[in-house]
């Protein structure tokens, strides 16, 4: 198949780090479930800022992006869902990121070119947590990117020679959480019945807001919308400016007080 020239981009490179000795540690059916979860969020970051995922690598997830910009904007929240998803168990994962842009060109799904080395030549210097741009990224970015960049100098990478380089602060990026307990739900699906159960828990909440006390169970076989129905009452409650808080328990995971500790 002769590759065909898909234009300017900017590539995106994620890794976990340490991920073999996580897995020994840990053992395949655990580290099996981590592994879905940072997928997920960052799946969900790359779709969300319009990038498209290449493909797997492993370890981690090739992306690519139109805008700089965007890439940027999902860098910052890969690394921070990530850590919200991960950082409240005894297991957190670390990632590290890579970005490069320019030309390249696309053979089936895949996609070639210097950026590409580049980007994954970043991502591999990058410490836990750290997300590394090259300059061309910055300098398409421009005033697009909502993060503090900060110069690192010059890096030399094989088989490409001496790079300038940059990092992005991402400690203050926001993870998109519409119900305000950090679940995301495909809004293009309107909520449907359980009109009566959402009836009774806002009864409830009424109640507290007069100084009842209270607490639901919502129970029910997988798939039934357990959720949904969740997170339609946390929006309620946030559209009426009531705190929503969340924690979870994870399977595995023997850490004390764990809901509570990441609700606070």
């Amino acid at each position: 198949m002769d590759p065909r020239k898909l234009g300017t981009v900017t590539v995106l490179f994620t890794d976990v780090v340490g991920s073999t000795e996580g897995r020994r540690h840990l053992g395949d059916s655990r580290a099996e479930q981590l592994r879905e979860i940072v997928d997920s969020a960052q799946v969900e970051a790359i779709e969300r800022h319009e990038g498209r995922v290449v493909k797997g690598t492993g370890d981690g997830i090739m992306a690519v992006f139109m805008s700089a910009g965007g890439a940027l904007a999902a860098a910052a929240e890969i690394v921070a869902r990530t850590r919200a998803a991960t950082n409240r168990g005894a297991t957190p994962i670390e990632l590290r990121v890579g970005l490069s842009a320019g030309d390249v060109s696309q053979v089936g799904e895949d996609v070639f070119g210097t950026p590409v080395v580049e980007a994954a030549r970043l991502c591999a210097a990058a410490s836990g947590d750290e997300i590394l741009l090259s300059d061309v990224v910055r300098t398409l970015a421009g005033s697009w990117s909502e993060f503090p960049l900060i110069e690192r100098g010059d890096v030399e990478l094989s088989g490409l020679g001496s790079v300038r380089y940059w990092s992005l602060d991402w400690t203050d990026a926001s993870i998109p959480t519409p119900a305000g307990i950090g679940i995301l739900v495909d809004e293009e699906f309107p909520f449907v019945g359980r009109v009566e159960e959402l009836r009774m828990l806002q009864e409830m909440w009424t109640g507290v807001t007069r100084g009842k006390r209270g607490a639901a169970l919502v129970v029910g076989e997988a798939g039934v919308g357990k959720t949904r129905l969740i997170v339609e009452m946390a929006r309620s409650i946030r559209l009426g400016g009531g705190l929503v808080l969340s924690g979870r328990c994870e399977e595995g995971v023997t850490a004390p007080l764990l809901p509570f500790h990441g609700a606070i």
